[in-house]
């Protein structure tokens, strides 16, 4: 096997085996969601807990989703019509991305959360808002102030393929193009924390290492 073909077939090993370990983590993670009755929970009262959406959400292993469903599946091609931060370099890293609005006051009151994990994680993890509003629109908003990458995308191309009807909506895509978390950042009991990103990562992390030592291994042979 030449070294080309060997990195190709790495490169997809290690996407493949991402997607598995993540998944057998979340699996164990979510196992709460077997606990909870077949039917639909009751919707909660609290603001904090429902994004803006246009009907009500789906139920996914219990938790509510205002999307269609892509964990575990390639996410759709990643497309924006303007970047109005520089366009960040998102090869071979791990993706957030999140659908989100000025006038969505959930969308507001999330980003405060990403830019904390932008600081901590931003070496790894390429964070990016995408609004459906016009650059203009985007621009006027002063506060909160989002410190990750943010694009406008008035087709609502990624938007539409993923099938979002409420947002905020964060996915967030591993370096193969699977998405391996997805839905309301701020949902009671599925919040997106910091020690689930954390998780994620580090399980790159070893995946990395494992690749880079059989290439050298293949390399010294």
């Amino acid at each position: 096997m030449s070294n080309n073909h060997l990195t190709e077939w790495l490169n997809k090993t290690v996407s493949v085996a991402i997607v598995i370990f993540v998944g057998l983590y979340f699996t164990t993670l979510e196992c709460r969601a077997d606990e909870k009755p077949k039917k639909a929970p009751q919707e909660t009262a609290k603001e904090a807990d429902k994004p803006d959406a246009e009907k009500p959400p789906v139920y996914v292993e219990g938790k509510r989703l205002w999307a269609k469903s892509f964990r575990w599946a390639k996410a759709p091609e990643f497309v924006v019509e303007e970047w109005l931060t520089d366009k960040p370099e998102m090869k071979g890293k791990y993706v957030l991305i999140q659908f989100w609005a000025t006038w969505c006051g959930p969308c507001r009151r999330s980003i405060p959360v990403l830019n904390g994990f932008h600081k901590k994680f931003g070496d790894e993890l390429v964070m990016i808002g995408v609004s459906e509003e016009s650059k203009e629109d985007v621009r006027k908003m002063v506060k909160p102030k989002i410190d990750y990458f943010v694009a406008v995308d008035t087709k609502t191309r990624m938007k539409d393929k993923l099938g979002v009807w409420g947002i905020p909506h964060v996915i967030i895509i591993e370096p193969g193009g699977y998405v391996i978390w997805e839905g309301f950042p701020l949902q009671e009991n599925y919040e997106l924390t910091e020690e689930i990103i954390e998780k994620i990562l580090a399980i790159g992390r070893k995946l990395k290492a494992a690749k880079e030592k059989e290439e050298q291994a293949s390399v010294e042979k």
